[in-house]
């Protein structure tokens, strides 16, 4: 747009007008009459500033440069510079540490990493104070093992103090793990750091070797009045030279102060929010029930829950979750398969949910053979209990098999390393299933029809596309 051609003087509307009718514009617009006149900045910098990345430069720029007085205006902010390419293909792979073993010596590399993630976590938190007005934020960063807490936990703490902590609607943290060939860095940064360096303060009384839970995280401030949270712990390994060790869940009810087991308990910041949280996504390697309290519901008001398993979804069944959330409209489940000593299949416990309208889940129990006919049965079944024919869809799925019909070989789905998904669909009231193949986000129609009681010959009233 030739910005000769824009008016430069303020139109006979309020500004509110305007500023509802720019939020239909293209940024690439909103730039160009920002460079029309101090009215049309007025009209496009509360938009084109509403959401920003925050860096190191931008920092300074904010303080004394040419974005100076818009921190009142800015409402979204991704804490940028935290996470480092080089260490992302680590960062969901349980084998990758199979086949990778550091060498005594030739670490210094991670330390490194992990001393500028620090310093730039001290200056990019503390840069928060000149946002009043901020109600989401989005932690991305990397983080050794033993640093994954402590980094989190140094930053509450700092952010905490702040006017618009009180105030935020949206929080998201996600840790992805930089591989180090031992169990604990701490002491190698510390000596690096030396007691006098400045950003030695940013983690004063967190850098301790977590022996028990006597204070280490007293004061550590949680947000209280969130509307959506996302969280995501890697949980590590603990390793030796390079050897893969115990895997570390997420304790998903530990409300405790972490312990040398549980070294997780920023992660669950969203749990003081407990009166307005209504959308929550959790991801993790896997997720473990431990210390469960069921008692009363957890997080009554939660409406969208999202769970992300890297591998099985054992124990924490909807058996546990009807039960902890039981105001639930939307379940998701993204995960291989469960693991479950339950003889009832445990998607079944979804019809316990009163108000569950949106429901995808895994199929497949692992202490269960595959037998796609009879899963077919079962669902069916499932979709005549009362309450079911309320949903507005409900999808379940065996995750990592190869399409075309020999999905449907006497065998059963065959594994694929692919990733393709199979998709069992019930849309509304409708009495037909429909079967999908997903492979990378693509979904195409491969089967549908409706599976009786009495079926007594392998895909009977089945049409295939």
């Amino acid at each position: 747009m030739d910005s000769s051609n824009v008016q430069t003087q303020s139109p006979q509307l309020p500004l509110e007008i305007w500023h509802a009718v720019a939020e239909y514009l293209p940024v690439p617009d909103l730039k160009t009459f920002s460079l029309c006149s101090k009215f049309w900045r007025q009209v496009t910098f509360p938009i084109l500033f509403k959401s920003i990345k925050l860096y190191k430069t931008t920092v300074e720029e904010f303080r004394s440069g040419s974005l100076r007085g818009l921190e009142p205006i800015v409402r979204h902010i991704t804490l940028a510079e935290l996470i480092r390419p080089l260490v992302l293909a680590s960062s969901w792979d349980p084998s990758w540490y199979e086949t990778t073993v550091w060498p005594p010596g030739n670490h210094y590399g991670q330390i490194d990493i992990m001393i500028e993630i620090i310093e730039l976590a001290d200056t990019l938190s503390a840069a928060l104070a000149s946002f009043p007005a901020l109600t989401s934020l989005y932690i991305p960063f990397n983080a050794s093992k033993d640093y994954e807490w402590i980094l989190l936990a140094a930053i509450f703490r700092r952010i905490g103090e702040y006017p618009f902590f009180k105030n935020l609607k949206r929080l998201s943290v996600n840790c992805t793990l930089i591989p180090y060939p031992y169990n604990d860095m701490t002491t190698e940064v510390a000596e690096r750091l030396g007691p006098s360096h400045k950003y030695t303060k940013f983690l004063e009384g967190l850098e301790l070797k977590i022996t028990d839970t006597a204070g280490l995280l007293t004061g550590i401030p949680f947000p209280p009045a969130l509307e959506e949270a996302g969280s995501s712990y890697f949980g590590g390994w603990n390793l030796v030279e390079g050897a893969v060790g115990t895997l570390r869940p997420f304790k998903m009810f530990m409300h405790a102060p972490p312990t040398a087991q549980n070294p997780m308990f920023p992660y669950l910041f969203f749990f003081n929010s407990e009166a307005t949280l209504k959308k929550l996504t959790l991801k993790a390697q896997h997720f473990e029930a431990t210390g469960l309290d069921l008692t009363k519901p957890m997080l009554p008001n939660l409406q969208d829950l999202w769970f992300i398993s890297y591998i099985a979804f054992g124990d924490f069944t909807e058996k546990n979750i009807c039960r902890a959330f039981p105001n639930l409209r939307s379940l998701r489940v993204d995960a291989p398969y469960y693991t479950t000593g339950y003889k009832r299949p445990p998607y079944e416990y979804i019809t316990d949910m009163l108000f569950l309208e949106r429901v995808r889940v895994p199929m497949l129990n692992s202490r269960s053979k595959i037998n796609v006919v009879h899963d077919c049965k079962s669902v069916m079944k499932l979709r005549e209990q009362t309450g079911v024919q309320r949903f507005e869809y409900l999808e379940l799925y065996y995750k990592g098999f190869v399409s075309g019909n020999e999905v449907y070989s006497p065998d059963g789905p065959k594994p694929d390393l692919g990733g393709q998904i199979m998709i069992c669909s019930i849309q509304g009231g409708k009495r037909e299933c429909e079967w999908f193949i997903e492979n990378g986000g693509v979904r195409s129609r491969h089967a549908v029809g409706e599976i009786t009681g009495d079926v007594e010959r392998r895909y009977k009233n089945f049409r295939w596309d």
